[in-house]
């Protein structure tokens, strides 16, 4: 299925700068939370965005773009945060809003213990390997298909199966005890 915005693909392909930014314009912002659920930083987030942007537009001006436009620009994205995560060795956890993690219906206590949750969660992804993390944020944050989420890592549907797998159990492993999860509640 070819991409809707082929028109302004091509006038960006022919070199109208007009053309090009308005594809940065629609596609810029699910970019973003893109790497930002990967990378966790708000800068890391923007450079890697950027690098993806100028990849993308050097490969449309040398052989023209894919009819997935908007998946071949997820990909481009994906392995940017990729190398970049290889390269800073981010491992730190990403400041939650807790404004957003909190219900002001739910008593103090509730709340407070949803946003140490919150942050655990946030803390244990952040230290996942990188295709494990991006293979969990693809899926699980992004709602992407394991099929979907294969294609922007450029890997098959069984390698994303594993990645996730080794995610959830690392994960399972990090924040058992915090989510009132232990071996006695197992065993019950």
């Amino acid at each position: 299925m070819p991409d809707e915005h082929s028109d302004v693909i091509e006038r960006a392909r022919r070199g109208d700068s007009s053309a090009y930014a308005e594809l940065v314009r629609l596609h810029r912002r699910a970019l973003y939370r893109l790497a930002w659920s990967v990378l966790g930083t708000e800068d890391d987030a923007e450079d890697c965005v950027q690098e993806a942007f100028v990849k993308a537009y050097e490969a449309i001006c040398r052989r023209g773009a894919p009819p997935h436009f908007e998946a071949w620009l997820r990909r481009i994205t994906v392995d940017c945060a990729i190398s970049l995560l290889r390269r800073r060795s981010v491992r730190t956890a990403a400041p939650l809003d807790e404004a957003d993690h909190q219900d002001e219906c739910l008593p103090l206590d509730v709340q407070a213990q949803a946003a140490e949750t919150g942050r655990a969660v946030c803390l244990a992804t952040r230290r996942l390997p990188p295709r494990q993390r991006v293979a969990f944020a693809l899926v699980h944050i992004h709602g992407l298909s394991q099929a979907e989420a294969a294609d922007a890592m450029g890997c098959s549907v069984g390698s994303v199966k594993v990645h996730l797998h080794r995610a959830r159990e690392r994960l399972a492993v990090a924040l058992r005890g915090r989510l009132g999860y232990d071996e006695q509640t197992a065993q019950a």
